[in-house]
């Protein structure tokens, strides 16, 4: 943690052919114009038809801030996994003057984002062990969040990210509690989620660490915390032709 640093080729040739040829379709959509968002992948399961997004394996960032006795604190990652979904016919076009398919203010999307507690780190392999003990990762290896509730705020300019209040709920060490908190959507290279959430610790069954540290006594580790996140997504691939 950074709150101490201070202190211490098999496969078919066919497949590789397939591979080729949807890179092909996909260069030259983009060559014409077409954004990501407009290629996304309709999927269809018993709850209707959706346009789906999945998380990146780069580009997205999620940041723990927080302070303590000692100084303020942070730890990083950049794994996001996960899936957004919102009704097929629906286009997120951040440099629209509006969403395209979507009635009235409430946006009847889907999300699950899921970021193992393993892949957040602060380079220091004794202050992330206290990290892991704290949110019990042996336990509960898992910070999760399901997206309830959308709504669009008004005013949004052609050109900015779409501005929303979200309601859902973030689980981890074993707790799950009801969450809000703003976003913004922005569409500039793929699709991009970005928002922070601040919460007490303990609400989740966390108990702030409070080590002692030879020479310097006692360190106590404040309750308040904020999670600041960008998640990178891109719409899913089509599935294969069998």
């Amino acid at each position: 943690m950074k709150f101490f640093t201070n202190i211490v080729k098999n496969g078919k040739n066919t497949r590789g052919l397939s591979f080729a040829l949807v890179a092909l379709v996909t260069l030259t959509a983009c060559n014409r114009g077409q954004s990501q968002t407009d290629m996304a992948t309709t999927v269809v399961d018993n709850t209707g038809a959706w346009t789906l997004y999945r998380g990146q394996p780069r580009g997205s960032k999620v940041t723990i801030h927080g302070d303590s006795t000692f100084h303020k604190w942070t730890m990083d990652g950049t794994m996001i996994g996960g899936s957004f979904k919102v009704p097929a016919g629906v286009v997120i076009d951040s440099s629209k003057d509006a969403i395209a398919g979507m009635t009235g203010d409430k946006l009847e999307a889907t999300a699950s984002a899921t970021i193992f507690v393993r892949t957040i780190h602060s380079g220091h392999d004794i202050m992330d062990g206290l990290y892991k003990e704290a949110l019990k990762e042996s336990q509960y290896p898992k910070i999760e969040y399901t997206l309830t509730e959308m709504t669009l705020k008004p005013g949004h300019v052609a050109g900015q990210p779409f501005e929303f209040d979200t309601k859902g709920q973030l689980s981890f060490t074993g707790t799950t509690n009801a969450v809000s908190f703003p976003v913004q959507v922005n569409t500039t290279n793929n699709l991009m989620i970005t928002g922070s959430y601040a919460f007490k610790m303990t609400t989740f069954g966390v108990t702030p660490p409070a080590p002692k540290i030879l020479g310097i006594g006692g360190l106590k580790v404040a309750d308040d915390v904020t999670i600041t996140f960008e998640w990178a997504l891109a719409p899913a691939a089509a599935p294969a032709a069998r």
